[in-house]
């Protein structure tokens, strides 16, 4: 599990140092912590959840997912970042204009 939230950890490292044009970022605070692979950021007045891509961490509710929500915390929570949009293939259109993914 631990190597898991590193990886994540390091994708999200990677994703703030990423230079894009500003019609494919999101940017803002950190303002909630969903889960291990789930957080909500506001920007600009607009609050957005973002999933990261490519991870998948246990809910809540199932084993090793309080700590996989802790560790996001303990990440992110509070912090300024940039999210990339990133297509998901596996998501419907409707999806994908509801949930970005970095």
């Amino acid at each position: 599990m631990g190597r898991w939230l590193a990886i994540g950890g390091i994708v999200f490292l990677v994703a703030l140092t990423v230079g894009l044009s500003q019609a494919d970022v999101t940017k803002g605070r950190v303002v909630r912590i969903v889960d291990g692979d789930t957080i909500v950021v506001e920007g600009q007045g607009v609050r957005q959840k973002v999933r990261l891509s490519g991870i998948d961490t246990p809910e809540r509710d199932q084993p090793w997912g309080d700590s996989s929500t802790r560790e996001m915390r303990r990440l992110v929570a509070g912090k300024d970042v940039t999210v990339p949009l990133v297509q998901d293939r596996s998501m419907g259109p409707t999806d994908r204009e509801r949930v970005r993914r970095w």
